[in-house]
Formats: structure tokens, sequence, C-alpha cells
């Protein structure tokens, strides 16, 4: 993961957390381009057959166009011809105009467009500095990606607002034209160690897990691609999940900042966890720093109260941000317990079925 211009971002989310904890130690506030050119020359000649970079931010659009035609350029000129390298790019979509879709479409650069649900819902949290909201604007992107092409995947922020709306999220969505959708539990914890306002709470999350499945299944499937199911799919598969948290273990990513600073987890962006700068010609060895092994194994460190449970196994204790700071307990518990147990036997039914047809 690559933050190519830290925090700095043309909105004010209410719920952010990332302000607050990105490393404030430059003020050019820009990955520069002959940073990230020595950075791609030591790597991807010697780098694994998949690799997968994600740009996110802050706001990682407003590095501007010629930046990422840089990076693209960077790209051709170091990777190996059997390499296969998939881009992601998460946005909030309003510096996105049709320069911005064909160049990414160009590319087939993978679009996380952060929307949460209809104008009343994406506004409440999501405005800029002088208040104003950013519905219209991400929904002019949306189309314009989508004209282009262009996969985008909706970034849904669940927060106290919107998670009481599942059907009309999911119909909401699917009317827009969205093929892929993602769910993410919105939790940023006090200094008292208390979830803030706008999380939601495990109630409210496992009700809308539920109800989105039951709208989801089985009419939806093949044809709407959920993160949390395809994700269950794919470990009930045996082929390993695409989500981080419900893994055993951290997975083996690095987060790159504006000033070259690398930590094994964005969410976890302190002195604490830093591994080093990519200007040290070793840093793409340091998923094996001590530091990201203690960090990654951390995760299987869990409570008693997770031995004797049926779903840890698929689980894998969820988030260490969601962690309880009391208790160690994820927060979510009660509602993965729910969504499994209302999931978990049709979703059995359907791997069979799939493999069958193979």
């Amino acid at each position: 993961m690559i933050k190519p211009v830290g925090d700095l971002c043309n909105l004010r989310c209410a719920y952010c957390y990332y302000r607050n904890v990105s490393p404030a130690s430059s003020a050019e506030k820009l990955l520069s381009l002959e940073r990230l050119d020595r950075m791609f020359s030591g790597w991807l000649p010697k780098g694994p057959g998949q690799i997968t970079i994600s740009f996110q931010g802050g706001e990682p659009t407003l590095a501007g166009l010629q930046w990422f035609e840089g990076l693209f350029k960077a790209l051709d000129r170091y990777r190996r011809t059997d390499q296969q390298i998939t881009l992601a790019l998460q946005t909030n979509g309003l510096q996105i105009d049709r320069d911005w879709a064909k160049l990414l479409s160009t590319h087939g650069v993978l679009v996380g467009l952060s929307i949460d649900g209809p104008e009343p819902l994406h506004d409440h949290y999501r405005r800029n500095a002088q208040g104003k909201g950013s519905f219209k604007k991400v929904l002019r992107a949306a189309k314009l990606l989508l004209h282009e092409g262009v996969q985008v995947n909706a970034i849904v922020l669940l927060n106290d607002r919107n998670v009481t709306d599942p059907l009309g999220l999911y119909g909401f969505f699917k009317r827009q034209g969205f093929q892929w959708m993602q769910f993410i539990p919105c939790l940023e914890w006090t200094g008292q160690g208390t979830p803030k306002p706008f999380s939601i709470t495990p109630k409210a999350y496992g009700t809308f897990l539920v109800d989105l499945f039951e709208a989801w299944y089985p009419q939806d499937v093949g044809r709407i691609f959920v993160r949390h199911f395809e994700s269950l799919l794919l470990k009930l598969a045996g082929l390993g999940g695409s989500l981080c948290y419900f893994e055993p273990h951290c997975h083996p990513g690095l987060t790159v900042e504006h000033e070259g600073s690398v930590y094994g987890c964005d969410h976890f962006v302190t002195e604490k966890w830093l591994l080093g700068s990519i200007d040290d010609p070793q840093w793409v060895h340091w998923d094996s720093h001590p530091r990201y092994v203690q960090f990654a194994k951390q995760k299987a460190q869990l409570p008693d109260s997770c031995a004797s449970c049926s779903y840890v196994g698929i689980c894998g204790g969820g988030c260490q941000k969601h962690r309880d700071p009391q208790t160690g307990r994820n927060i979510f518990c009660p509602a993965y317990k729910r969504f499994f147990g209302v999931s978990l036997p049709r979703m059995q039914t359907l791997v069979g079925q799939l493999q069958t047809g193979l």
C-alpha cells in the first residue's frame, strides 16, 4: 500500500482516523517520483510473480495525473514480463473527471470509491472543509468510471447512521450499477477505551450482515460481489480468504507513507510499529522484520473464550483494531457469531455446488 500524499485530503470526514496517525515529519506531502523510481528499481526485478499495489490516503488523486502517469511508466520500466501486477486505488471521487477515468481504465486500475449510501446518509459525515456534502460529485465520479469500463468497488463505511438500513443501501448500490461492494465497520476508540459516537454497535452490525446476506442469497450469487461473502466462500473452499482480519495472522503486506516510512498496517502507523524507510535497500524484506513478525503473530493471541468457539477458524479473532482495549476480545464477536450461524450452512452448500460444477 502506497500513501502518495499522506493524510492530505479535500474532505473532512467526521469519522476519519487517519488524520490522527499519519506521519507529520515531512512538510512536503508528496512521495516524489524519483524516490518511487528507486523503490521500484530495487524491488520489482527481484519481486514475486504476483504483486498487488494499492494507493490510498488521505486522497491519493491529489498527487495529480502527472504523478500517476510517471508511476505507470516506472512500473513498465522495471516489471518483469512474467509478473502479474494488480493496481488498486481508493478514492473519495472528488478529483475524478474523464481524463482520470480514461487513465485508470487504460491501466486496468481497480477503483474503490468511498460512498456511504444515498445523499442524506453519505453527506452526514463526508463533508468538505466548508461543511458541504460530497455526494453529487462522488456519484458523478461513479458514472464516469463505470462508463469507461473501470471495475468500481463501492467502499461503504458502516456508521451509526447508515448501518440501520441494509436493504436500502444494497438496493441503492445495485441501482447505481455497482457489482462490487465492501461494507467496513466503523469503530474508533476514545482515550478512555470506549467507542466513539459514530461507531456501530455489535448488535447493529450483526443485524446488518444477516439482512444483507438474506438480500443477496441466492438471487444475486454470481452477479453481485460482496467482499464479506466472497471471503467466506474462499475460506470454505480452502483457498484462503480475501479479508485480512479473518485470517489467523495479519497478511504480509507493507504500507509506504509519503515520506518513505514503512509500516505493516495503515491502521497502526505509530513509532512502535515503524519498520524503516524505502531508502534502505532492504525495505522489501521487512515482512520478516522482528517488529512485523511480532505484530502479525499477536493477532493469534486470543482471549480464552475464543478457544471453545466453533467459528474461530473462520473469523481468526477479527481485526486487531476491533479488540476491546480492556478485555482483548473482538467487540464484533456477537455480530460474527450471528452472521456465521445464518450464512454458513447455505454457503457450504454453495461451495459444494460450485466445486461439483468444476
